[in-house]
């Protein structure tokens, strides 16, 4: 424990006779780093499709749907898994670089703030009203990570985490998109 947070075990690390250096988990065996670097879950894309074009797994139970950016799209697998053996139909409305806030956009390249607001009016607007989740879940990189920080677009300016607007921004478009959220 650091500080109050617990840690957990991490890999342990041999060196192999020829000085290699390989990682190995738990049941000692070595871990495929290039494998993982690969194992990125696939991700469904309704835009101009119909909304079940966004679900992954059709089960009787309760409607869940995983809505952000790329964070979110790493939880598909965990979902997916917990949907199965609880018969949910789970759902994904998901775009890299995208934020959930309505009218929230990352400072980066136009083409990315392009799909990122297309995909997003078609999140808001098409496909949760057409899902109609009974739980809706929200996931996005951390935004005021200071190890991480994200900037924002607003009106051709940016703003920072060390900007006095950063959080009042985040917290008007986070409840005005949640009110919108509701709604459906």
């Amino acid at each position: 424990t650091v500080t109050g947070v617990q840690t957990c075990a991490l890999p342990i690390s041999s060196v192999l006779d020829s000085g290699t250096k390989v990682i190995v988990g738990a049941d000692g065996r070595a871990i495929d780093w290039r494998a993982a670097k690969r194992d990125i879950p696939d991700l469904p894309d309704c835009l101009a499709k119909p909304v079940a074009a966004c679900t992954v797994v059709r089960g009787g139970g309760r409607r869940v749907v995983l809505m952000g950016d790329s964070v979110a799209r790493m939880w598909i697998p965990a979902f997916t898994e917990i949907a199965r053996q609880e018969g949910w139909t789970f759902s994904v409305a998901s775009y890299p670089g995208c934020p959930w806030q309505r009218d929230l956009q990352y400072a980066g390249t136009q083409t990315v703030a392009d799909e990122c607001t297309r995909h997003r009016e078609d999140f808001y607007a098409r496909v949760v009203p057409g899902l109609r989740p009974d739980v809706l879940v929200l996931a996005q990189h951390g935004y005021d990570d200071p190890v991480s920080p994200n900037r924002f677009a607003v009106g051709g300016d940016v703003v920072k985490i060390d900007d006095p607007g950063f959080e009042p921004l985040l917290q008007q478009r986070s409840a005005a998109s949640l009110t919108q959220l509701r709604a459906p």
